[in-house]
Order: structure tokens, then sequence, then C-alpha cells
């Protein structure tokens, strides 16, 4: 399963699967819409952001039986413009 951004709300509020992976039969009623996910993303203001962000990294750190001196992200920026039909044209670096 794919994960969606809020672009595809509309169409995956009716998908059966999403709705059991939220405890709910796959006829019922359909799931929260594109708006009501905008509105849920630009609730936060910048200090929860931070708060949601510690946490995660928190998370993390705690997946590590002895939590590791340094961890190095590895983050390239490359952008690498394919054109026809490619191999990997789907990749999207955002």
């Amino acid at each position: 399963m794919t994960c969606c951004a809020a672009n595809d709300a509309d169409s995956l509020r009716h998908n059966p699967a999403f709705k059991l992976a939220l405890g709910r039969l796959p006829d019922a009623a359909e799931l929260c819409s594109q708006p009501t996910i905008s509105r849920l993303e630009n609730l936060l203001r910048p200090r929860e952001l931070l708060r949601m962000s510690q946490a995660m990294v928190g998370l993390y750190r705690d997946g590590f039986r002895q939590v590791p001196r340094r961890i190095t992200l590895d983050i390239d920026d490359t952008f690498d413009a394919v054109h026809g039909g490619q191999q990997l044209r789907l990749f999207n670096a955002y």
C-alpha cells in the first residue's frame, strides 16, 4: 500500500483497505476528505511542529539498544530530469 498525500484523499476515502486499517468495515461511511486533511495539516503551530519532531527523534533513538553517538543523515539533493519512458522516471525527489 502506498502513502497518500492530501490530494489523494478524495479518491482514497472510499478505499476498503484504509477503512480496515482504521478499524472500520469496508462498507462503512467514507473517511475524511481532502479539505479536512488540509485543515488538520495547517492546524499546527511552529512550536507544536518542533515538539513533534523532537518526539520522532526520541522514538527513533529509543529503537536502539545503545544510543549511537552520531547519526548521519545522507541527503541527496541531486536533480536528474528524465524524459520519455525511462526506468525510475516516477521517482519523486520531494
